[in-house]
């Protein structure tokens, strides 16, 4: 039985320190009468730290060796599939003006659409190559370069806050990101 040549194996050692420190733990209370209790609570800090030693080696060693699953490989979202939802999204968001809302989460906008947020999260990342962040900073973006244009008495603070930004420096990043300048820069080229 214990004669084999071969190592053991990770799964292997772990069930027998476990079968032997659950035997110790038994082995001390069990025999308490003729000693103390102290014992049982040394033979559990023992396996205690026991596994947390094996757990140690094991990520160490690197028993097991995980393979990175792609994202959604196993499910794509079919074309036609894909535009349809793409066309939903799109009417949806615009004709509520849900990009506005500075709550707005992606549980959220997929319960609007009647779908998982995690079909929506492939949709995005998938068909679109945009996160839902800056899927929705785009529709503010648009909206703020439009209020920019049209009325120039308005404070830029004002515009961020009427098209959805929780606070400025939000703003002023995500606008600079989409059409790589400021919002006053914007503004001042627009007069």
């Amino acid at each position: 039985m214990f004669s084999r040549k071969q190592k053991l194996d990770y799964d292997e050692i772990w069930s027998l320190s476990v079968f032997v420190g659950i035997f110790l733990i038994w082995l001390a209370y069990f025999t308490s009468e003729y000693t103390s209790y102290i014992l049982g609570a040394f033979a559990f800090s023992f396996v205690l730290y026991l596994s947390i030693l094996l757990l140690y080696f094991q990520r160490k060693k690197k028993f097991t060796i995980s393979e990175k699953k792609e994202k959604y490989a196993s499910s794509n979202i079919e074309e036609d599939e894909a535009e349809a939802l793409v066309t939903k999204l799109t009417n949806v968001v615009t004709e509520n003006q849900l990009y506005k809302n500075p709550n707005l989460t992606m549980p959220a906008l997929a319960k609007k659409l009647h779908i998982r947020p995690q079909l929506l999260s492939q949709l995005l990342n998938d068909n679109l190559n945009k996160s839902f962040s800056n899927f929705i900073n785009e529709y503010r973006i648009e909206e703020a370069k439009r209020m920019l244009s049209e009325d120039a008495s308005l404070k830029i603070e004002v515009i961020a806050e009427q098209c959805g930004f929780n606070s400025n420096s939000a703003f002023y990043n995500a606008f600079k990101k989409v059409t790589n300048t400021t919002p006053a820069k914007y503004q001042n080229t627009k007069r």
